[in-house]
């Protein structure tokens, strides 16, 4: 395995991982926003930011951020070679995004596979990365 691949290999297991946790945070975040969560809300009106309140503004930016946290998800499959978790993501995704219009018990239990998959993408990405000091 040349340098260049080993640098390949490293940094599609790092864009994979912040993607994964940036898209966690912010869809976690805009999914107790939008289900009605006084804390969350409450934050949100304490640093100023209480036009995000509405689900008008909320709902894109959950739909933004199940997005980054897919394409995390995707990029790791794309490293470790396994689809299961990038599929399972997409279906807790969907749930997630659906729920807040059917049954908010129902967008909960998305956001959780969505925890579960990523974490499980997090733990294969991290065999998957090899360390910079075996490519010389």
């Amino acid at each position: 395995m040349t340098h260049a691949d080993v640098f390949d290999v490293n940094n599609t297991s790092r864009t994979s991982r912040r993607a994964s946790l940036a898209g966690l945070f912010g869809s976690g975040f805009a999914l107790l926003c939008c289900a009605g969560v006084a804390p969350a809300l409450g934050l949100l009106s304490a640093i100023g930011l209480g036009f995000l309140i509405h689900d008008a503004v909320l709902i894109p930016i959950l739909v933004v951020a199940v997005g980054v946290a897919s394409w995390g998800l995707r990029h790791g499959s794309r490293c470790h070679g396994r689809a299961a978790p990038f599929v399972l993501g997409l279906f807790g995704s969907a749930m997630a995004v659906g729920g807040l219009f059917l049954w908010v018990p129902l967008a909960f239990a998305g956001f959780a596979a969505l925890v579960v998959t990523s974490v499980w993408n997090l733990q294969l990405l991290r065999a998957c990365a090899l360390p910079s000091s075996s490519a010389a």
